[in-house]
């Protein structure tokens, strides 16, 4: 006879709704960091759009270290900073909530 034990984690719906927020930030910031570095034309509204889009999301990390000019663009280094950095708060945010928030119902179930 085998058992087969099942645990709810009601921490499984935030944790997820963490990584979509994270992943959401990443490719707007992943974006703009692609335009810097293609010297994509700021007035085009698409880049319009990412760029005013991604500026709260970059603003706390603007001029940290000085990016670097290749041509045709430039390698804004505060955009890759500010990726690690949102990362970072993910990890400890889902950590925190495996943390605070313990399984709730565990079910022992013979087969």
């Amino acid at each position: 006879m085998n058992t087969v034990i099942i645990s709810h984690r009601p921490y499984s719906k935030i944790t997820r709704i963490i990584w979509y927020i994270f992943y959401v930030i990443q490719v707007i910031l992943v974006f703009r960091f692609v335009l810097d570095l293609l010297g994509a034309n700021r007035s085009a509204p698409f880049a319009q759009f990412i760029y005013e889009l991604s500026y709260p999301l970059i603003r706390p990390f603007i001029s940290l270290v000085n990016p670097s000019n290749i041509y045709p663009g430039i390698l804004d280094w505060n955009i890759v900073i500010a990726m690690l950095v949102y990362w970072i708060l993910a990890e400890i945010i889902t950590e925190l909530v495996h943390a605070l928030i313990p399984p709730r119902d565990v079910h022992h179930t013979s087969i």
